[in-house]
């Protein structure tokens, strides 16, 4: 079973334009999804917390001894578009980043900005395991903010496929409903069916905040979805 470590941003004052809110905020959502997609598909997953700081998870991560460190972040400068960072010399570290780029860059609205090396960027450099640092957009470029806002499912959805290509595994999609039995059955419950429920649903972002907090406070997962009503 694939080890991998997950490392969405916890840079909390770093604010996009609009409502974007923070990059702690947004990564983190994005994070815990791919989590639930990549223990969907049979991986051993560590993620960290947003209170831990660089050195923190620099530490986490390596007495976890994953085989794969993949960080989340997103961009700021006035650019647009994805890019991806690996460790200069890496061959594993570039086949990560090659394969995890190539799955989300061609859904963001950008012009993405290719593979890039580091040996500055600590969580490069300091990780035992392969890494990448994966850059998804700009939160200060309007088009690339809204798309990271609107789409945290479809973006973790790619992040999870592409950390599968680089294994050689097959991305099975937990959001596929199982195929009809003859009859008119929907499959066997618990096998290839994921239950989701909701608690849940706020005009007022601070409501669903408040409520995202007494939920996690009594153990459970929450990710807070933004649709168009």
């Amino acid at each position: 079973m694939p080890k991998v470590y997950l490392s969405p941003s916890v840079q909390e004052h770093n604010v996009g334009v609009g409502d974007y809110g923070t990059e702690e905020q947004r990564m983190q959502v994005i994070g815990a999804l791919v989590e639930t997609y990549l223990r969907a598909n049979g991986f051993d997953v560590r993620r960290n917390r947003p209170e831990m700081s660089l050195k923190d998870i620099i530490i986490d991560s390596n007495r976890y001894q994953p085989d794969a460190h993949v960080a989340i972040h997103s961009n700021a400068g006035g650019g647009e578009g994805t890019e991806a960072w690996y460790y200069p010399g890496s061959e594993q570290g570039r086949k990560l980043a090659q394969a995890v780029y190539d799955e989300v860059a061609p859904l963001s609205p950008g012009k993405d900005r290719g593979l890039k090396t580091s040996s500055v960027f600590a969580e490069l450099r300091s990780t035992v395991a392969p890494a990448v640092i994966l850059e998804v957009g700009f939160h200060d470029n309007p088009a690339d903010a809204a798309w990271i806002m609107s789409q945290p499912r479809q973006i973790a959805k790619a992040i999870a496929r592409g950390i599968c290509r680089y294994f050689g595994k097959a991305f099975k999609d937990p959001d596929t409903p199982a195929p009809a039995k003859p009859g008119g059955g929907s499959g066997t419950p618990g096998k290839g069916v994921v239950y989701r429920v909701q608690i849940g649903a706020f005009k007022n972002r601070a409501n669903a905040e408040a409520l995202a907090a007494k939920a996690r406070k009594a153990g459970f997962e929450v990710w807070i979805d933004a649709v168009q009503s």
